[in-house]
């Protein structure tokens, strides 16, 4: 059977073009249209924006064998060969939803029309016969095992025209799809492993800022879910990475965060009022609360975690308790009862999802 794009897990805007987004997220539901054609193409399509990525699925259904991927590709010229306007896009895939692998892909051809593994790529011909996917075109994927759930994320960086200003999504298709009933609950980390990128023990690495790093790789994308960053005075975050990473965040209404910092620096701290100056198309906008944050690397970049320095007005710590102490540089220090804890200094406290930063004179 052939099955279509029917759910939007998450969708991270890079910046740049905003189009499609006012019949967001059923623009790339279904198929492509009929009238799309290799020199004419489909303008039914989302902008990711500048690095941007999204995060798909189909209900009830698991991939054996194929999909194919549509962007709005057109043929510029076949004389000498064929040549496209082309807007490369990464793709990722996942059994559980929770780590995520790169497609493998050939960039080597100095015609951009014979890579192979990345999207946006080959033009659309899906309206040549709608039930005959061997002449519509796009961009196949070959699985040979249980797949869920795709990732694509624009790669700005591969594209070779100026006016590139992000992938745009028309429609996925699985191809041969079976059903599989099973219930899928978002964790609450997601990583899409990057090239050359570190999974060992790569949960228990970005869980506590405390000197222990991970490698994402090249084009590596962490996603921090549940999160309640609130905009009240004194109250931030801090990225602990070794290079610039690309920051994404918001609260994740209609499962849409923004690039809110195209460029970090290293070790950012990331003040949630400069969300405010984002300029976000209806229906979206952009609140002072941050539930979903997301990290994307462009170079080889070693995540140690990240720090948010609040305490929810609904929560405190439990001094009575263990808890965990770490210096301000992310060293832990102390493990255990609150109570026997007798330096003096700036310190960060941990107990389960509550930190705080704390004098203690």
């Amino acid at each position: 059977m052939v099955a279509w794009i029917d759910t939007i897990y998450l969708f991270a805007h890079g910046d740049g073009q905003w189009y499609g987004q006012n019949n967001y997220p059923y623009i790339v539901y279904g198929p492509p249209p009929t009238s799309a054609t290799p020199t004419d193409p489909s303008l039914d399509v989302l902008s990711l924006g500048k690095f941007g990525f999204i995060l798909i699925g189909f209900k009830n259904k698991f991939i054996l064998s194929q999909i194919r991927a549509f962007e709005n590709v057109f043929i510029t010229s076949t004389n000498p060969d064929t040549q496209v306007f082309a807007e490369p896009g990464l793709l990722y895939y996942s059994k559980d939803g929770k780590i995520f692998f790169q497609y493998p892909f050939d960039t080597s051809n100095s015609n951009i029309y014979y890579w192979n593994g990345l999207s946006g790529i080959k033009p659309t011909n899906y309206g040549a016969n709608v039930n005959d996917p061997n002449v519509w075109m796009g961009d196949k994927f070959l699985f040979n095992d249980t797949i869920r759930f795709i990732l694509i994320a624009d790669w700005i960086s591969k594209c070779k025209h100026a006016l590139c200003s992000g992938y745009d999504l028309d429609a996925i298709a699985c191809l041969d799809c079976q059903y599989d009933n099973f219930n899928y609950v978002m964790p609450d980390i997601i990583y899409a492993v990057g090239t050359n990128g570190d999974t060992l023990n790569w949960e228990n690495k970005i869980k506590y800022v405390d000197g222990n790093c991970l490698n994402i790789g090249e084009n590596g994308i962490l996603i921090f879910r549940n999160l309640n960053i609130i905009n009240k005075p004194g109250i931030d975050f801090k990225i602990k990475s070794d290079v610039p990473v690309r920051i994404y965040g918001g609260d994740g209404k209609l499962n849409f965060i923004n690039n809110f910092y195209s460029n970090s620096r290293p070790d950012t701290v990331g003040e949630i009022d400069s969300l405010k100056s984002r300029q976000i198309l209806s229906p979206f906008s952009v609140s002072d609360t941050i539930r979903i944050l997301a990290i994307r690397s462009e170079q080889n970049a070693c995540i140690d975690g990240i720090e948010i320095y609040h305490i929810d007005i609904k929560e405190t710590i439990d001094y009575k308790k263990d808890v965990k102490i770490y210096t301000i540089d992310g060293r832990l220090i102390y493990s255990g009862n609150y109570r026997n804890f007798n330096k003096k200094g700036i310190f960060i406290i941990k107990q389960n999802k509550i930190t705080k930063k704390e004098v203690r004179r």
